[in-house]
């Protein structure tokens, strides 16, 4: 026969354990919550000389609350650090292989991006794009131009890969300005995948 004092002992040690959970799971939602990761695609009108001395910080207050992001956290799974690609679910990259009709090694030639809706099949395609991250700019830059184009932006540059989104660019030191440690920091706290391949 179970003494009453071990009965109630157990269920005052139940009853812990359970608000050890509910607590556990409270801050975590509440952790995934405080970040937020958003993609915004400026204008195709905006010259590809300007997007290279831009502000991107004034840029992005003047659009915020005027502009929705093409993509946010929601749409990302992982970030390659090495490669600096934003790995997106798979239904966004399943939409690219459509729009190569299947074919994954096609490439654009008027240049845009299946993923941020900027590309086209029949015409060249130009614009830029801001990355913001807890409201802050991470960074902006070009999207990138198709093989119809000669002329090589001197600014970030993102681009269509298989995983997701790519951010490349042909200057030197430009990587010392971007603040990857906030951006790995938000994707771990929303239980996304960081990887260095």
């Amino acid at each position: 026969m179970i003494k009453t004092s071990d009965f109630f002992k157990r269920k005052i040690i139940i009853i812990l354990l359970l608000l050890i959970v509910i607590i556990a799971l409270i801050f975590t939602i509440k952790k995934n919550k405080d970040h937020s990761i958003e993609f915004y695609v400026l204008e195709d009108s905006v010259r590809l000389q300007d997007l290279e001395k831009m502000d991107y910080d004034a840029l992005y207050k003047s659009i915020k609350n005027k502009v929705e992001p093409v993509l946010t956290e929601e749409d990302i799974v992982g970030y390659d650090t090495k490669n600096k690609i934003f790995i997106l679910k798979e239904e966004l990259r399943e939409k690219r292989l459509e729009f190569y009709d299947g074919e994954d090694n096609k490439a654009l030639i008027y240049g845009g991006s299946v993923y941020l809706g900027t590309a086209k099949k029949e015409k060249m395609v130009s614009g830029g794009f801001i990355i913001v991250i807890d409201d802050k700019v991470f960074c902006g830059g070009t999207i990138e131009l198709g093989f119809a184009s000669s002329y090589l932006p001197q600014s970030y540059i993102i681009k269509d890969v298989k995983e997701g989104l790519m951010l490349y660019t042909v200057i030197d030191n430009i990587d010392e300005k971007l603040d990857e440690a906030s951006l790995i920091k938000a994707l771990k706290d929303m239980a996304k995948e960081v990887r260095n391949w």
